[in-house]
């Protein structure tokens, strides 16, 4: 809510496009939370700026462990994708705000399946990420 006030008050006569990198921006900087691992669904729910070494740290006491590491807007590649698949592959759902200033959450088969598909290799460029939901698996002992 706290981006889509910002993104409400922007003067467009006089603010640049609206972007996470640029000042004056959209500040995520307070978007470094995890807001819940699932340990039933296997499903972490994390902001835009959690760091992966933070999901393991939170998660190694469950025994879960990232599928992968890399970056949803990036379409980030590791060593593990051939197993679990690419980065994107682990999102189950993506919140993010529309140029209206609204924040969705984008899934596979809900009214904004096509921002679902689209935010991988987007650059960021669709709107700022809020959070996403990522897939968790078990660690094999």
């Amino acid at each position: 809510m706290k981006v889509s006030k910002r993104l409400k008050e922007r003067d467009t006569s006089k603010d640049r496009l609206a972007c996470t990198a640029q000042s004056p921006g959209v500040d995520l900087g307070e978007f470094r939370n995890i807001i819940e691992i699932n340990r039933a669904k296997l499903i972490a729910r994390v902001e835009t700026l959690v760091k992966m070494g933070q999901i393991s740290r939170a998660s190694v006491h469950m025994n879960l462990s990232l599928a992968v590491v890399g970056l949803i807007n990036g379409y980030g590649i590791e060593g593990s994708s051939h197993l679990y698949g690419l980065f994107s592959d682990t999102a189950e759902a993506y919140e993010i705000v529309l140029a209206g200033v609204e924040l969705v959450c984008a899934t596979k088969d809900n009214e904004y399946s096509d921002l679902f598909y689209a935010i991988p290799w987007s650059q960021g460029t669709l709107g700022p990420l809020a959070a996403a939901e990522i897939k968790v698996i078990p660690v094999r002992e």
